[in-house]
């Protein structure tokens, strides 16, 4: 026995025709639901054009202090590590021996002007003899010669006296420059060498001012040297370390070569280090200011994300949708970067959220309190958990 539906469609095919169509009626998109995102705008300012390296601080200048006479050490007036003024007495050596010396070379330089006034006398007298014919040529060549020889050994004693003087001098090593002093390698009582480059009494670093050297790539050489062209190149340290704070001087050297086999330039910066805040042999973040970009576009960092085809930014429309462009980056800011094309001043670009943004989606701005909404211009997203 048919049921009535199968009955009603038999005998009346054009109602199957109607259910079937109203079955196919296609139905209405599924509405597109907006990604919450976080947008900066896109600022034209003055950039500074900076470069970044590891610096090296180093001593502008290096004193290895060595005895010049061999003598036994008297008595030490520095302790070790201790920060000295140039002229200061450091070490004593015996001065017995040398003062003996000095003592011996005054006697035998009177000794000689003793000689030498006899022997002057005699030549004047003799001058006068010959004068009048009444001795020798040879006689009278022989006083000359006498007198001659005599003022020479006075030139020789006073000589041997400067030298004693120098010698006794020497035993008393001063400090040559303002600085601060190594351990002694050697105490009172030891006998120390003349000019023993092998083992020196002690190092004194100058300090104040103190250099940072470092390197940058061969390819910055014609940024520097248009730097230095226009004037002195600001140069800041920072020291690693908790609670440090940079600190500024200028680039003072750079070198004549390009090194072949790291393809570098080396260079060195001043810096005045009063306080003592650089150290030698530390090692210090260097940023070089080579100038400024007066009109460069600039966007978060975050903004640039990788693609297939290279950088890409996410701009917001005006209707609340998003385009993908492509984009060159140019330097660095500290979280900004300097976009090259691809965006104008003013314009809105995605910060965070990019991961879910396709070309055409829409997008709602979220603002720092969390809240939905049109985000103020130079918006960035609160750093991620």
């Amino acid at each position: 026995m048919k049921s009535p539906l199968r009955s009603l469609l038999s005998t009346c095919p054009l109602l199957l025709v109607c259910l079937l169509a109203a079955s196919c009626k296609p139905r209405p998109p599924a509405p597109v639901t907006a990604v919450p995102v976080y947008t900066a705008a896109v600022v034209q300012r003055a950039v500074p054009l900076t470069r970044t390296a590891v610096g090296l601080v180093q001593p502008l200048h290096t004193v290895a202090l060595q005895s010049q006479v061999d003598g036994v050490i008297a008595k030490v007036h520095f302790r070790e590590g201790d920060f000295v003024k140039a002229g200061a007495l450091l070490v004593t050596l015996d001065q017995r021996p040398f003062q003996t010396a000095l003592s011996s070379a005054k006697a035998l330089l009177a000794q000689a002007r003793a000689n030498a006034d006899k022997a002057e006398a005699d030549y004047q007298r003799y001058v006068t003899l010959h004068d009048q014919k009444a001795v020798s040529d040879s006689d009278f060549t022989q006083y000359a010669t006498a007198a001659t020889g005599a003022r020479a050994a006075v030139a020789v004693q006073e000589a041997a006296v400067v030298t004693a003087q120098l010698n006794l001098d020497y035993t008393e090593i001063r400090a040559p420059i303002d600085g601060r002093t190594s351990r002694l390698a050697q105490r009172e009582g030891a006998l120390v060498k003349a000019n023993d480059s092998a083992q020196p009494l002690l190092i004194l670093n100058q300090m104040a001012p103190i250099g940072v050297a470092f390197a940058l790539p061969e390819s910055d050489l014609a940024a520097v040297r248009a730097a230095l062209a226009a004037g002195p190149v600001a140069v800041s340290a920072l020291a690693q370390g908790e609670g440090q704070q940079p600190v500024s001087g200028r680039l003072d050297y750079l070198d004549n070569t390009v090194g072949p086999t790291t393809g570098t330039i080396a260079l060195r910066a001043a810096f005045d280090n009063q306080d003592g805040a650089l150290w030698p042999g530390q090692f210090v973040d260097v940023v070089v200011a080579l100038g400024r970009l007066p009109n460069a576009l600039v966007v978060p960092g975050t903004a640039i994300v990788p693609g297939q085809l290279g950088n890409q930014i996410f701009v917001v429309k005006p209707d609340g949708t998003v385009d993908v462009r492509l984009v060159r980056t140019g330097v660095t800011d500290g979280a900004d970067i300097v976009v090259l094309d691809a965006v104008h001043a003013g314009e809105t670009v995605v910060t965070d959220g990019q991961l879910r943004l396709l070309p055409g989606t829409p997008v709602t701005v979220n603002t720092r309190d969390g809240k939905a909404g049109a985000a103020p211009a130079g918006t960035r997203p609160p750093p991620r958990p």
